[in-house]
């Protein structure tokens, strides 16, 4: 998921140069619309990588919470703990 957070700022990044450069008219008017495009669509990758890294903690607290409370191995959390990790 390290890489959805990268490439979701690079698209980002690409979308508001694009957009910049139209303001400035470095761009066409039709790449500065592309690059709207671009950076919404970094910006709802950026959305993804943060829901799908919050329920990656809320997992990985409840899996503590069973170790804690004895329902799991320390194997059976470590096992579970890389998958979600990765």
């Amino acid at each position: 998921m390290l890489i959805l957070g990268k490439v979701s700022w690079l698209f980002y990044i690409v979308g508001t140069a694009l957009v910049f450069g139209s303001w400035i008219n470095a761009v066409s008017a039709q790449t500065g619309w592309i690059g709207w495009i671009i950076g919404m669509i970094g910006w709802g990758l950026g959305l993804v990588h943060q829901k799908t890294k919050s329920e990656g903690v809320s997992e990985l607290q409840r899996l503590a919470q069973l170790h804690q409370d004895g329902q799991l191995t320390d194997e059976e959390f470590s096992v579970a703990k890389r998958k979600i990790i990765g």
